[in-house]
């Protein structure tokens, strides 16, 4: 391949999720979520709003997805709101909420694009948390796993591709920990429980990819979408590389070197002693159920050097480091490649999609134009990075850009635009933005210059 030209295998995607964009929360019979409990309480979402609109995608998703069949875009990956199809996570199922997502499935082939289906994009059914203790509880796990079955059961012959789970913390040890929680339950725990509300989610994922192998179809492909800790060598050294490796293995050790390995690592369990999460063989297993992919969400890591002894040493952020809208968004380019780079050097997945990409930026709208250059800047400058994995061999299959739209940004609520295209949201109307452009010539062209 050419030094600037994608491989010719290369696909380019748009990704989103169901709370985020859809709007409409409770439509259809749908049931209430920690999330739609946390966002009702005044202060807690920081300007105020809420997901009730966001995008309205709901309802005007024919719209985005000719959107995005302009672009050139032919992946989308896009969420299920778990209590759409179960209200209260198990029991009842309710048929109007799968309607939707049909739907969507169908409108989607319909234009050529392939939909990519996440099963858990954070949204715990209220139910389930008020009734077992959400993901401190194996109940959870186990309903997943029901959930799964029947969602594959019913998208099959419309969806190939599906996610069990995206960012493991982010509904488990961001939820329940010693300081309280962030999201939502946002839960005051010991360090125990925050430790097996993250196995009792990956005994989940396993149990959902059993599922998905037994209901959607021989040819579906299953990973999930991990939000991996990344170490960068400051210099690329044989022995800064190295301990970089090692410290991406420690680091993911409670997430992604379980999943691929069937095992935490002994210094893990040794370091958390006590604390360490109740678990079997047979669960591991199930856990570490063969994956047709990895996806992996990077925005920024960790510089790092070898000490003497071969372990990395983590370098301070200096002051005025460049960083966007998010606190936690440093602009670190060669996080892509290190963090493609390190996975497929440590568990030889069959291949990785990039799953999330993007930055948060302070948009300018002129007449009707909207300036978004420093979201143009990140995107060159990552997917420059993402190159050098392909041009080493890296089998990566594909790249979702985050996000498709502005939307509702977690507790941030409406204050933060990740989006490739503008939502007003006192109007609903959409408007490309310069990275949009920007993105639709990269896939015309398959080139990056």
């Amino acid at each position: 391949m050419a030094y600037c030209d994608f491989p010719d295998n290369f696909r380019f995607g748009a990704a989103t999720s169901s709370l985020q964009v859809e709007g409409s929360p409770l439509a259809d019979g749908a049931g209430n979520t920690s999330w739609g409990v946390l966002a009702a309480q005044p202060g807690k979402i920081k300007d105020g709003t809420n997901f009730d609109m966001a995008c309205d995608f709901y309802h005007r998703y024919p719209q985005d997805i000719a959107m995005m069949k302009d672009m050139g875009v032919d992946m989308f990956r896009f969420s299920i709101n778990w209590a759409r199809i179960f209200p209260e996570g198990y029991g009842k199922y309710n048929p109007r909420g799968m309607d939707f997502y049909k739907r969507l499935s169908e409108e989607l082939l319909k234009n050529g694009i392939t939909p990519f289906v996440t099963l858990h994009h954070w949204e715990v059914p209220q139910a389930l948390e008020e009734k077992f203790g959400g993901w401190r509880s194996k109940e959870t796990a186990k309903y997943f796993g029901e959930y799964a079955e029947k969602v594959g059961g019913e998208l099959a012959g419309l969806v190939k591709n599906y996610f069990t789970v995206n960012e493991i913390s982010n509904f488990t040890d961001a939820c329940y920990n010693t300081k309280g929680g962030y999201f939502p339950p946002a839960m005051l725990c010991d360090k125990k429980t925050e430790c097996q509300s993250v196995h009792n989610a990956l005994l989940g994922h396993g149990l959902a990819v059993q599922a998905l192998r037994r209901t959607s179809g021989a040819d579906t492909e299953i990973g999930l979408a991990e939000n991996l800790a990344v170490f960068i060598p400051a210099i690329e050294t044989p022995e800064n590389v190295e301990a970089c490796k090692k410290a991406c293995r420690q680091a993911n050790a409670a997430k992604l070197t379980a999943i691929c390995e069937g095992a935490y690592p002994e210094e893990y369990l040794r370091e958390l002693g006590p604390d360490a999460p109740d678990h079997t063989e047979e669960e591991m297993r199930i856990i570490s159920s063969p994956l047709d992919f990895l996806g992996l969400n990077i925005y920024c890591g960790q510089y790092a050097l070898a000490d003497p002894d071969g372990s990395a040493n983590v370098l301070p952020f200096p002051e005025g480091f460049p960083v966007t809208q998010m606190h936690w968004g440093r602009v670190m380019p060669e996080s892509l490649y290190w963090g493609i780079r390190e996975c497929s050097e440590l568990w030889h997945a069959p291949k990785f999609y990039i799953t999330e990409n993007g930055c948060a930026t302070a948009d300018q709208v002129l007449n009707g134009k909207v300036y978004d250059t420093e979201r143009v800047m990140f995107l060159r400058s990552y997917m420059q990075n993402m190159l050098r994995a392909c041009r080493e061999g890296i089998d990566l299959a594909g790249y979702f850009a985050w996000s498709l739209l502005d939307n509702f940004e977690w507790r941030e609520g409406l204050s933060r635009r990740f989006g490739l295209v503008r939502v007003d949201y006192e109007t609903q109307q959409r408007t490309l933005k310069l990275s949009g452009d920007f993105y639709k010539e990269i896939i015309r062209t398959r080139k990056l210059v």
